[in-house]
């Protein structure tokens, strides 16, 4: 997979760094890029044909110019919690008020947390719909530069279809009083869970029409 992500600035290849979370699932971050005075871009380009996967794009990523403090991008998650993201240009000042600053349509108490460049914003309830998210000149970077320009966008709340998972692996519940069976749900309002106890004297019996996952 490392072979297939290449990022590009001013005709030079960027080192990239990765993590590789799964066998299905990795991220990567890319170093040296540069920020100027004036702005620039980066092409971020994947092709699956070292993996014989069809498929080959492009994206353009701008780099805002130095001084030039604003919103780069939204984006809404949905799990494990319902928030939005907000990344800016610059780090932001971590000890700012943000209330009145970053607002949701409709939802007047909102909780707030800053990391780096990014502001992460929690609804009070479960939000579905098209919701505008505005970001005030109020906010400020780690020098005290003001926003830019005042930054509004319509933005996707959708709703989370109803879903079980098991978590961690194995298939053995260990005998003990108090027995912990783990599991993630969402959009449920109950989960029913049946429990078939095999004796040992029927195990072999067992294991030779089932498989033991």
């Amino acid at each position: 997979i490392e072979k297939v992500v290449t990022v590009i600035q001013n005709g030079k290849n960027l080192p990239i760094s990765w993590i590789h979370e799964s066998r299905t699932s990795a991220h990567f971050t890319v170093d040296g890029i540069q920020r100027t005075e004036k702005e620039d871009s980066i092409t971020v380009s994947w092709d699956g044909a070292v993996l014989g996967v069809p498929g080959k794009q492009s994206k353009t990523i701008v780099i805002p110019a130095l001084g030039d403090f604003k919103v780069m991008d939204i984006k809404i998650m949905q799990s494990p919690e319902q928030y939005a993201v907000l990344q800016f240009s610059d780090p932001l000042l971590e000890n700012q008020n943000l209330q009145g600053l970053v607002t949701l349509t409709g939802n007047t108490t909102l909780k707030y947390i800053i990391e780096d460049n990014e502001i992460r914003v929690y609804p009070q309830t479960f939000l579905v719909g098209e919701q505008t998210i505005t970001a005030e000149t109020g906010i400020v970077n780690v020098l005290g530069m003001p926003l830019k320009e005042r930054y509004a966008m319509e933005v996707l709340f959708e709703e989370i279809k109803p879903a079980l998972e098991l978590i961690g692996k194995g298939v053995i519940l260990p005998n003990s009083n108090g027995l912990i069976f783990p599991f993630r749900a969402v959009s449920l309002k109950a989960v029913d869970l049946k429990i078939l106890k095999i004796y040992e004297k029927n195990i072999p019996q067992y294991l030779q029409v089932n498989a033991l996952d």
